[in-house]
């Protein structure tokens, strides 16, 4: 970005929607989960029938799907660890997962912030109907300093501290 010139463009065959970069390869959501190395050559595609939002951890990819109510979890060679179905998910807006794999889902439509355990089994809602959520975007864990930024389409962001 020095001299905000493009390194490089991809073109897909869809509009680009969530992305996530880990081991020198980035994960893009285009209808499919297209994963593509740093010059743009597709490496994988896997057929799900994804949302608009994903993360990525080491050995996993965590996903949304289009009809809500869902997230996935599946390994990097495409093979399902587990499928979480939780009512309160509607539209999910953002995905993020700390450092145990606990995996966060915001909805703006349920207003509702949601913690997935790293075996899919279990969730807990741990925020609902607050103003911080209303219009939630984004979300983001940052694993050095244990706190989870969520960014809403009203202008501002909330932190919050797990340490």
């Amino acid at each position: 970005m020095k001299n905000n010139t493009v390194e490089k463009k991809v073109k897909f065959e869809n509009d680009c929607f969530g992305i996530s970069y880990q081991d020198s390869k980035l994960f893009i959501i285009t209808g499919v989960i297209v994963i593509i190395d740093i010059e743009g050559k597709v490496l994988k595609t896997f057929y799900f029938d994804c949302g608009i939002y994903l993360e990525t951890t080491k050995d996993r990819i965590y996903f949304t799907t289009k009809r809500g109510h869902t997230v996935n979890c599946v390994s990097m060679a495409g093979e399902e660890i587990w499928v979480h179905k939780e009512e309160l998910i509607v539209k999910p807006n953002g995905i993020t997962v700390d450092d145990h794999q606990n995996v966060f889902v915001v909805d703006p439509k349920s207003k509702s912030l949601t913690v997935i355990q790293p075996d899919g089994r279990y969730s807990k809602t741990i925020l609902t109907k607050t103003s911080d959520l209303n219009r939630a975007s984004a979300l983001y864990f940052n694993k050095e300093k244990q706190i989870l930024l969520l960014c809403t389409g009203l202008g501002y962001a909330a932190i919050y501290n797990f340490t």
